[in-house]
């Protein structure tokens, strides 16, 4: 019976072990499976991979003032300073991560004194002539180095996946960069052609004025009748009616580059 008990125990024991060691086992790199893309876009036409993604942007806006808002808007944006601030922080953590490789070093000091009285407990009177205390100090210095050896990778794999979420972070700040950029470049674009357009509608009232003075002429030179003039005229006030459309539009994409750029509106 007593060996049997023996043998349970030596089979329990080796077993508990087994998964204890199953547990702590390394774990392996994942590897993305190869998948046979040939042939699954019959269509497919070979091109040239570069484009316009790879110039850089100051090379391809060459407008002075939209490179200067742009530069602006990279240094003020509040998106674009709180990716910043994440991607210090991701290198931070990446820092911190990479540092338990690291040993563990903790240094305490300490100091204590003690005085003790020359007088009489009883009576309060001194022992000696001179009622000196006994003065003692102590110091300690301590120094406590401990150092976690990676054996089954784990400070390894905390480390990497510290480094892609830093990665994560860069890419989120590029992708806010060219979304910025982006919209600057496009609201900066807007501005040009209505003040352009507001320009050249304030052209045309002009020469429609003249019109309108030179169709009252020639009705009153018989040459034209009232109706003409007051066609003319009514499209002269239809085009006046645009003047504030415009300049409240304009107004609008103002305040949004003014955002864009961090400023206030």
């Amino acid at each position: 019976m007593k060996r049997r008990n023996c043998i349970k125990g030596l089979v329990l024991t080796g077993f508990i072990t087994l998964i204890g060691f199953s547990s702590c086992q390394v774990v392996n790199r994942y590897k993305s499976p190869q998948v046979d893309s040939e042939d699954l876009f019959r269509d497919e036409n070979p091109v040239d991979t570069t484009t316009i993604a790879s110039i850089p942007w100051y090379e391809f806006f060459s407008d002075m003032f939209l490179q200067t808002y742009i530069h602006e808007a990279l240094g003020n944006n509040y998106d674009m300073l709180i990716a910043q601030e994440r991607i210090k922080q991701a290198e931070a953590v990446l820092g911190m991560a990479r540092a338990a490789y690291f040993p563990d070093i903790a240094l305490s000091a300490q100091v204590n004194q003690t005085r003790l009285s020359n007088a009489d407990p009883l009576t309060g009177a001194s022992k000696e002539k001179n009622n000196l205390a006994y003065h003692t100090e102590n110091y300690t210095l301590g120094i406590v180095a401990s150092w976690e050896l990676d054996i089954w990778g784990k400070m390894n794999r905390q480390s990497r996946a510290k480094y892609a979420q830093m990665l994560n972070s860069y890419a989120g700040r590029n992708l806010i960069q060219t979304s910025l950029i982006a919209n600057i470049s496009n609201t900066y674009y807007s501005l040009l052609a209505l003040d352009e357009q507001l320009r050249v509608t304030n052209d045309m009232i002009v020469l429609m004025e003249e019109n309108l003075v030179t169709m009252e002429a020639m009705k009153e030179a018989g040459m034209t009748n009232g109706a003409a003039v007051e066609q003319t005229r009514a499209a002269l006030a239809s085009t006046k009616t645009s003047i504030p459309e415009l300049e409240n539009n304009i107004k609008q994409l103002e305040n949004a580059l003014c955002t864009l750029l961090g400023r206030k509106p």
